[in-house]
């Protein structure tokens, strides 16, 4: 592994953020700071906590404990930023992060949906970015404490800039990849991140569009609901599907199939956007929705079942912002 330590820096820390911590804490190859923002008293006070489905349950800390991306900046230089934050008000978060960003900084993108590397590309031309694609059934039952759920694995692959030799951004990938290993992570190395990632907005697309509109749980319930459910969810991944292979993302239509599959193997969920539904927090759905919609548009595609979540999902979300303002 890398000698010496590398600095590594949590920004978001949420179920993901923290599961993210937890697996890298166990790594004796880094440093593990994290920005904590409503966990923050908790986190500080008594460090953290992990019920892994794979690991059992553990405590641990993070050498340094930040209220914000400014203090954390003024502290220290860092060799890897994971951005675990909801994909909401992105320019923010991006322009919020710039303290802690060096030309040699490696920026991680831990998030759901695509599109979301364009804007920090836009922001930090100079810098390697990782992309994610997350299977981790993660929650926060409370502040500071983690728990997973179902897999606990990461896709990983370069978003590659041109302007930074191959080899030394694969270096940087793969250093990432072994910290996540080392601390006993499942981590698949891609060499095309954006397959994987539209894959896990096909699966998105059936549970949190539609856990929102209906406001209930997802998998049986809403799937053995009705003759025409199970149906109407194959259709809204059949569009996914074809606006990602019409943007030259090879998806194959038998991947609709095999969500529905898994997703009643899970029997009954709460997905993340019925989650901040709930708890009135705005919806993530500019990444996992909006973005495929805007490509069928930008494409002059039909895709009448994906338009047919988007407009709810958009005014209800329209509407937990104005509450939340």
């Amino acid at each position: 592994m890398a000698s010496p330590e590398l600095n590594v820096i949590v920004y978001g820390l949420g179920a993901i953020g923290g599961t993210y911590a937890f697996f890298l804490s166990r790594s004796q190859s880094v440093s593990l700071s994290v920005i904590a923002r409503s966990n923050y008293d908790a986190v500080k006070k008594n460090g953290m906590k992990m019920q892994s489905l794979g690991l059992g349950k553990h405590s641990f800390q993070a050498k340094h404990v930040f209220k914000s991306a400014a203090e954390a900046g003024e502290k220290l230089s860092y060799d890897y930023v994971i951005c675990a934050h909801k994909a909401l008000n992105q320019d923010a978060a991006i322009n919020d992060i710039k303290s802690l960003i060096s030309p040699q900084t490696i920026i991680v993108i831990a998030q759901n949906g695509v599109g979301n590397e364009d804007p920090f590309r836009v922001r930090y031309p100079e810098n390697s970015i990782v992309s994610c694609a997350i299977w981790i059934g993660a929650d926060q039952p409370r502040p500071g404490e983690f728990v997973t759920r179902n897999r606990e694995h990461t896709d990983l692959g370069l978003f590659p800039n041109p302007e930074i030799d191959a080899a030394l951004e694969r270096s940087r990938v793969e250093t990432f990849a072994a910290l996540l290993k080392e601390g006993g992570l499942s981590v698949s190395l891609e060499e095309n991140i954006q397959i994987r990632k539209w894959e896990k907005v096909v699966c998105n697309i059936l549970w949190n569009p539609i856990s929102a509109i209906t406001q209930q749980n997802m998998g049986v319930p809403f799937l053995e609901s009705s003759e025409e459910a199970e149906a109407f969810g194959k259709a809204l991944m059949l569009d996914v599907i074809a606006v990602a292979r019409k943007s030259g993302v090879p998806l194959d239509d038998s991947l609709a199939d095999k969500y529905i599959a898994f997703t009643k193997s899970l029997g009954s969920f709460q997905p993340s956007m019925l989650h901040d539904l709930k708890a009135g927090m705005p919806l993530e759905i500019d990444v996992i929705i909006g973005a495929p919609m805007q490509k069928a548009r930008q494409l002059g595609m039909e895709v009448p079942s994906l338009r047919a979540v988007y407009a709810p999902v958009s005014a209800l979300n329209g509407k937990l912002t104005i509450l939340g303002a």
